[in-house]
């Protein structure tokens, strides 16, 4: 994993997708990197997202620890920053590290997400980690399967691209994504479900999954020649392993 450095203001455009963002410079997932006269060292600090990471840095003499949104002040969020499924949160994989790894760096100050400064304290983080433990717990009563990321995770089925544009009597090509959590092999039967009119090929298509990896299913989308601008979904009946999931994700096309 590498974190982008980039220059927005390069851009006409508000918000670019991903795939449209050029770095202007690559970080290591661990190491050091200098800014202006600052000497900052970067690290994995997973969390509130799954790819967050932190940098620590002396500022004015004093250590500072800039967290992100992963650990707030314990008046707010429980201290924690929250959590999401959609962000990928984790808790004994995620929240739990990076609070053992705040206390190890021992910083003066704390520096994150929504202007929120505070003086760094162990005991603090020691809550942190029971919190994490009893969420986790937590999150395992209330998911149905046995494997609690398998429910938790709403990016287990995903489409790829997320946005197109697209014109007109245009064939598109989506790709449905799953990655199975399961600690067993699972077969998914996918059929994507968009405006009257749209047609999808293949209609239905199978495929297993092994436990632990992703597979994709690739899928063209004829869109009719009259139809009308604007945003449209297309999503994604899906069974697994004969049950039926209901429509897990959706895709958007922008005529």
């Amino acid at each position: 994993m590498a974190a982008p450095i980039c220059d927005r203001n390069r851009y006409d455009l508000p918000w670019l997708p991903a795939e449209s963002i050029v770095p202007d410079r690559l970080l290591p997932e661990t190491g050091v990197f200098r800014w202006s006269a600052y000497r900052f060292e970067i690290r994995p600090f997973p969390g509130q997202t799954w790819w967050h990471c932190a940098f620590d840095t002396m500022i004015d003499n004093r250590h500072v620890l800039f967290s992100g949104d992963n650990f707030q002040p314990p008046t707010r969020w429980n201290g924690t920053g929250g959590f999401c499924a959609f962000n990928g949160s984790r808790f004994s994989r995620g929240f739990a590290p990076s609070a053992r790894a705040a206390s190890a760096i021992n910083p003066a100050i704390v520096c994150n997400g929504h202007g929120n400064i505070y003086t760094f304290a162990r005991s603090h983080y020691r809550r942190i980690l029971h919190w994490a433990a009893r969420t986790e717990k937590t999150m395992e009563a209330l998911c149905p399967s046995s494997v609690w990321t398998a429910d938790y995770d709403c990016r287990a089925t995903h489409w790829e691209p997320f946005v197109s544009q697209a014109r007109p009597r245009q064939t598109l090509r989506l790709m449905l994504v799953h990655h199975n959590y399961q600690t067993r092999e699972v077969v998914l039967l996918v059929s994507p479900r968009g405006p009257h009119g749209w047609s999808p090929t293949p209609a239905r298509r199978r495929m297993r999954v092994p436990a632990g990896k992703s597979r994709k299913l690739n899928f063209t989308l004829q869109l009719p020649r009259n139809v009308d601008k604007g945003r449209y979904l297309i999503a994604a009946d899906v069974e697994l392993d004969g049950r039926p999931q209901g429509e897990v994700c959706v895709a958007l096309i922008d005529i």
